[in-house]
């Protein structure tokens, strides 16, 4: 399988996963929900990110690339989490509070506030610690360079 044949099954994947999470909520809440667009355009070490708003889910396409099936498993269903709380508690519900963490529990899944994976960057670190390598983001690199935390 080519990298773009693995990108668009990988993408393919994502929303699968977020109509998924929708059908068990619709299920569950006994609601109709307006899908969300998805583009898979956010960069950096954000891997997903969900607008209300704009009824929108972002995801980085690096990330998902690099972690493919893990990605999948974890994000897409994380933002599309945010969204359906919002939607049935309100705008003041706090974006990895209990409500939330209920929707993850009923989607079955685990209420990981961040994720774990890897972001390489071009800011590059090493020290005495086992790990070989340390990437930084441009901000917390220019940071160290002008000697503030």
């Amino acid at each position: 399988m080519t990298l773009i044949q693995n990108n668009i099954t990988l993408q393919k994947a994502c929303i699968d996963r977020i109509n998924e999470v929708f059908d068990t909520c619709e299920q569950y809440f006994n609601t109709k929900f307006f899908r969300p667009r998805v583009v898979f355009n956010l960069r950096g070490n954000i891997a997903g990110r969900a607008s209300y708003s704009q009824n929108l889910i972002k995801l980085n396409a690096q990330l998902l690339i690099a972690n493919g099936d893990k990605f999948v498993a974890d994000t897409p269903g994380h933002e599309a989490a945010h969204i359906v709380a919002r939607i049935m508690f309100g705008c003041m519900i706090r974006p990895h509070g209990n409500e939330w963490a209920r929707v993850m529990t009923i989607i079955n899944q685990p209420a990981n506030r961040c994720h774990d994976f890897e972001v390489k960057t071009k800011n590059v670190y090493s020290c005495s610690c086992p790990n070989e390598k340390h990437y930084l983001s441009t901000r917390r690199h220019n940071n160290i360079l002008k000697g503030t935390p």
